[in-house]
């Protein structure tokens, strides 16, 4: 993997950013020179300038006239060097009548121009042209070349800074994503984004959101693999004695095969539920179940009551079952890991309960919150309360006299969340334990 400079972004999205940024100052840069170089409208003084220019033409033009009709040229010699540098006077001798020689040329607009006749009676032409003031101002060619830098490097700074404090974060969170693929599920990017409330931000603790889940999941599965061989040990350990028992003794073959079919038995009972575990895992992560059915709720725990007390009243435990209403309860989903959910409930149940105690089931609809109840209580003697937010997990070990619960209640708590409920167990004042079961209706 290549390295990078820790304060360089190898990225090619910062360049990107800044250079969108860079090429936004210099238009904008551009564009006020080109304000004040070209574009900005003068005009209205311009021509304020040139009308008082010409008004000061006219008037002087009026005053070497007089000059010249009361004192003839040596008048208008000393009028023009009173003048100095602020314009131009020149007077010739022309011929004809003053009509003709004012016909015989136009003057320009920044000229003024008249004839006239000295005390001698000979015919004169004056021109006055006033110096050109437009040229003598000083031109504004924009701001200073030292404002333009000073902005343009601000500009580079604001747009470097912006740069960085957006792409700055990603590579955090790229360096993350390199690492918890290379098998780092603790990292974490929350920290690099505090006081943000960006979707930057936001992105960032998805991620760890997801490496949360993750790590959880990867976590769980290691300690159901570790479970799961630990239990199978012990079945095939028992196989392994019984093959060893036959060998030794082939008249004791046929009692050594029954042990061998109970352990298979447990085996199956063992992958089995492994199996249903997992589909129902898969089914819940990809938003479907293997199957939906509609049916009678009520019905099925009544059937699911029924097949337990058939197979409690060899042990001398009741099975009762009870039902708030009448009234059918429909349901959408999958009906076989409904019953399943149940019936995990109620053996387990069962198993914890001795000669004269009783396992209820009760039915119950809660019409106001739209949801299915069913409460499962015994008499027996209940969980620890330090084992009651875990029972549900799979492979907890209860009390030494007890056993533990497999993944009977595991399969219970994961397939009634596939289907939108909750499985919550309490231990009752009375004693025992109450697992209650919610489903929502359809």
């Amino acid at each position: 993997m290549p390295t990078h400079s820790k304060w360089l972004p190898a990225g090619g999205l910062f360049w990107k950013i800044m250079a969108g940024f860079c090429l936004t100052v210099a238009a904008v840069s551009f564009g006020i020179w080109l304000w004040f170089s070209v574009l900005r409208n003068d005009a209205p003084h311009v021509r304020l300038i040139l009308d008082i220019q010409s008004a000061s033409a006219a008037t002087t033009l009026r005053a070497a006239r007089a000059l010249m009709e009361t004192g003839g040229p040596v008048a208008i010699e000393r009028l023009r060097e009173d003048l100095g540098d602020q314009g131009t006077i020149v007077w010739t001798r022309v011929a004809g009548t003053p009509s003709s020689a004012a016909s015989a040329r136009s003057p320009s607009r920044m000229e003024a121009e008249a004839v006239t006749r000295s005390p001698d009676g000979q015919l004169w032409r004056i021109q006055y042209t006033p110096s050109d003031v437009l040229g003598k101002l000083p031109r504004d060619n924009g701001p200073p070349p030292v404002v333009i830098g000073l902005f343009l490097l601000c500009g580079l700074a604001y747009s470097a800074a912006l740069a960085w404090y957006l792409t700055a974060p990603l590579q955090r969170l790229r360096r993350a994503f390199d690492s918890f693929g290379a098998g780092n599920l603790a990292v974490r990017t929350a920290a690099g984004v505090k006081g943000r409330r960006d979707e930057i931000a936001e992105l960032s603790r998805d991620f760890d959101a997801m490496a949360a889940r993750i790590a959880q999941l990867m976590e769980g599965r290691e300690r159901l693999l570790h479970d799961v061989s630990h239990e199978l040990r012990s079945p095939l350990a028992r196989l392994h004695v019984a093959v060893g028992l036959a060998r030794q003794d082939p008249a004791r073959t046929a009692q050594t095969l029954t042990r061998v079919e109970r352990e298979a038995a447990r085996l199956n009972e063992l992958v089995s539920g492994l199996l249903t575990l997992s589909r129902i895992e898969y089914g819940d992560h990809t938003g479907r179940l293997t199957r939906a059915d509609h049916f009678d709720l009520c019905a099925l725990c009544e059937a699911v009551a029924e097949d337990a007390n058939f197979e409690g009243s060899h042990r001398g435990v009741r099975i009762r079952f009870v039902a708030a209403s009448t009234a059918p309860a429909p349901m959408h989903g999958n009906l076989e890991l409904i019953r399943r959910a149940v019936e995990n409930v109620v053996r387990n149940a069962l198993r914890v309960s001795t000669s004269g105690q009783q396992v209820t089931v009760h039915f119950s609809t809660d019409t106001t919150r739209q949801r299915y109840r069913i409460e499962v209580t015994d008499q027996g003697p209940g969980v620890p309360n330090t084992l009651l937010g875990t029972m549900f997990e799979p492979f907890v070990q209860a009390q030494s006299n007890q056993g533990g619960f497999g993944l009977g209640l595991s399969i219970t708590q994961r397939a009634i969340a596939a289907h939108g409920g909750t499985a919550t167990a309490s231990n009752r004042p009375q004693g025992g334990l109450s697992v209650e079961i919610e489903l929502p209706m359809a």
